[in-house]
């Protein structure tokens, strides 16, 4: 039997009185509305109020559907528990619960009263609808675009959208439907054309129009896809010009021919090179062609403008002479362009290079001594460089080179002498030792010496092989910090992260010191925090939210020291801000307080109602809701119902009741003892003494 307790997790809906004065003689007034309308599934609790009595008032009820209903008439209330409404459990099955009230004043007779308690469906908030774009298309391209809702709806459901366009790319655009199936999600497709004409690329829109069953979402309401014109820019070329349409039928005279470079041979210093000249068409006569050599090295090319005669075969051969020389040097070319001139247009290619290869050996070369690196070794292994010559020499050369360490890793230092193949290279292994000293990484250098028959690299003449530690150090000792979350509003947990570095090796034990600065009720004094081996810890520190209009102030957490860790010297504190979130109290509001209570188990056939009163110092036009919490003190959750909850004072009056439910268990125990805070009021300021103690006697 669940009484006030009733599944504290559902909804409860508190019907108020209407008022009402003295009604004089006859039987007492209900001035509670008789006819309810619920939704389903809620707790639906009815405070019953009546004229103001001449004697004791108390309550009975009689109908088929009252064992829905639970009625305590020592504290003026009525609980209706609304069943599920396409499974009514009234006893004509019409969803509609009905009783008969009799109110009795032992001053002023009887009054019965018919009450009726009509179950709703309860309405479930439309589907939210978005829409996204499927990317970006090419003209003549499909846009696809898709609407979703969220929910999915349980029936097909109609949604208008409007689609718009950016450019003209044949779109049809203006409002569509587009229906969204249960699956909660529907596929639009919009069309484009591919036209010929050049233009800027546009876009198309698809947005949700507000409708019928559902809600447009604020974020996702529209949704753009890209569409990329693909024409080219028109060509002058293809623009007929008024000078190539022939104004009469006389003959066109005779085209010039157009000159370009058919051809050219390369050949080596003190060879000629030659460039082929075609005119197209052949000329009726010789033509005179302007041209200009110019060469790249020094090759005795005659350069500068020269004038090539095309015969009337159309085709002329230009020879240039290079000169042969001992000089090494690098390859050159000779380029021949064609200038523009009376009689021919100069056609494509109008420009030609043809290259001029050296013929002479280069001096010798004295070999460049450089050295690189291998990658890097662990103690113990073998540190290998690479020494090089550059060119390679032609017989095997001796380079003197210099081994050097950091660390002590047992590598031979000093000098020695390395020899180059003609290959060019040759490889240098330095070994290493490997100790049970924990010690730093170190390196093994290699630099190059200066010597007979090579020269040394400025740029890489010594290399470095990085050497690797292998042996563990001590563990090192984790040093603890804490810093601080987002400042908070009075009622919300300050976080802190508690963090070791390096992360320890095993779980650690860390003293830490929680205070506050202002009254927010968060559990300050000494606690451990337990590091894990990620290396760090959330610490969480509840504060209260009462009704008490104070400064703001803070929560702060302190590493104390410990075994096993040293505390961070920059970050061994941290403070979150609590902010209060109570207004003043105005000067004029009535002021509620609460007294203390007791009861004795079991006082009603398993339970008893532990009752607080809570008063006003003077009454108020208004209702007045008062907030309280329970703390357990001595009692244990199972010894009672309630938590967090309200009570109200009825305009006019000055009293009211916090209610309670003790369970009466078989224990034989001592008194228990459970407090009420009062944390708020709506239309009140609380008392400065705002808890009151409830106590418990044992029936056992």
């Amino acid at each position: 039997d669940n009484t006030l307790a009733i599944k504290q997790a559902r909804p409860w809906i508190f019907t108020a009185p209407i008022s009402g004065g003295d009604n004089g003689s006859v039987g007492p007034s209900l001035l509670t509305p008789t006819a309810h309308t619920v939704s389903e599934k809620q707790i639906h609790v009815v405070v019953l109020e009546y004229s103001q009595p001449r004697g004791k008032i108390s309550f009975t009820f009689a109908g088929p559907d009252t064992h829905h209903f639970k009625l305590y008439g020592f504290a003026d209330l009525l609980v209706f528990e609304a069943q599920d409404y396409h499974a009514p459990a009234d006893a004509n099955g019409d969803g509609v619960y009905e009783f008969e009230l009799t109110v009795t004043d032992s001053g002023a007779g009887t009054t019965k009263v018919p009450m009726r308690f009509t179950v709703t469906e309860a309405v479930p908030a439309p589907p939210e609808i978005s829409v996204t774009s499927g990317g970006g298309v090419t003209e003549g391209g499909d846009a696809v675009f898709t609407v979703s809702a969220s929910p999915a709806p349980a029936q097909s459901l109609s949604v208008d959208v409007t689609v718009a366009q950016s450019g003209d790319f044949g779109v049809s655009t203006g409002p569509q439907t587009v229906t969204v199936g249960t699956v909660g999600t529907a596929t639009l497709t919009v069309a484009t054309s591919d036209d010929d004409a050049d233009e800027s690329d546009g876009s198309v829109t698809v947005s949700v129009k507000a409708g019928d069953g559902y809600t447009v979402s604020s974020s996702q309401g529209t949704a753009t896809a890209e569409v990329a014109d693909d024409d080219d820019v028109a060509d002058d070329d293809d623009v007929a010009d008024d000078d190539d349409v022939a104004d009469d039928d006389d003959d066109p005279p005779p085209a010039n021919p157009e000159v370009s470079i058919g051809g050219a041979a390369s050949g080596e210093e003190g060879q000629d090179v030659t460039f082929t000249l075609v005119a197209a068409p052949a000329p009726s006569e010789p033509l005179q062609v302007s041209v200009t050599v110019a060469q790249a090295g020094d090759y005795g090319v005659g350069t500068g403008s020269q004038t090539v005669t095309i015969p009337t075969s159309g085709t002329a051969t230009l020879t240039l002479s290079t000169t042969d020389d001992d000089v090494d040097e690098p390859d050159g070319s000779v380029s021949l362009s064609l200038n523009a001139g009376d009689g021919y247009t100069v056609g494509q290619p109008s420009t030609e290079t043809t290259s001029v290869l050296d013929n002479d050996d280069p001096p010798l070369v004295t070999p460049e001594i450089s050295v690189t690196g291998g990658n890097g070794a662990t103690e113990g292994g073998d540190a290998t460089f690479t020494v090089s010559a550059s060119p390679a020499p032609a017989a095997p050369l001796q380079v003197s080179v210099t081994v050097a360490q950091q660390g002590d890793y047992g590598a031979a230092t000093g000098s020695r002498t390395v020899t180059v193949s003609t290959s060019g290279t040759a490889t240098l292994t330095v070994s290493t030792s490997d100790d049970d000293a924990d010690e730093a990484d170190g390196s093994v250098t290699v630099t190059v010496n200066g010597g007979d028959g090579y020269t040394v690299s400025t740029t890489q003449s010594s290399a470095t092989v990085a050497v690797a530690d292998d042996d563990d150090p001590p563990p090192a000792v984790p040093e603890i910090s804490v810093t601080a979350g987002s400042g908070v509003t009075e009622g919300a947990d300050a976080s802190f992260t508690v963090s070791a570095s390096p992360a320890p090796t095993a779980p650690l034990a860390v003293s830490v010191s929680v205070a506050q600065s202002g009254d927010f009720e968060a559990s300050t004094g000494s606690r451990t925090v337990t590091v894990p081996t990620r290396g760090s810890v959330t610490v969480t520190v509840s504060t209260s939210d009462d009704g008490a209009d104070e400064p703001d102030g803070s929560v702060t957490v302190t590493v104390n020291s410990g075994d096993g860790y040293t505390v961070s010297s920059a970050h061994g504190t941290a403070s979150v801000a609590v902010a209060d979130d109570d207004d003043p109290t105005p000067a004029d509001l009535p002021v509620v307080s609460v007294s203390d209570a007791s009861v004795v188990e079991g006082e009603l056939a398993g339970f008893s109602l532990l009752e607080f009163r809570i008063s006003l110092d003077k009454p108020s036009h208004h209702n007045i809701t008062v907030h309280y919490r329970v703390h357990l003190g001595t009692t244990l959750p199972s010894d009672h119902h309630g938590g967090s909850s309200r009570a109200t004072i009825w305009a006019g009056h000055t009293h009211g009741s916090i209610v309670i439910m003790v369970i009466d268990d078989t224990q034989r125990e001592g008194e228990e003892t459970l407090e009420i805070e009062l944390t708020g009021a709506d239309g009140a300021a609380i008392a400065d003494n705002n808890t009151a103690t409830g106590t418990i006697i044992d029936n056992d």
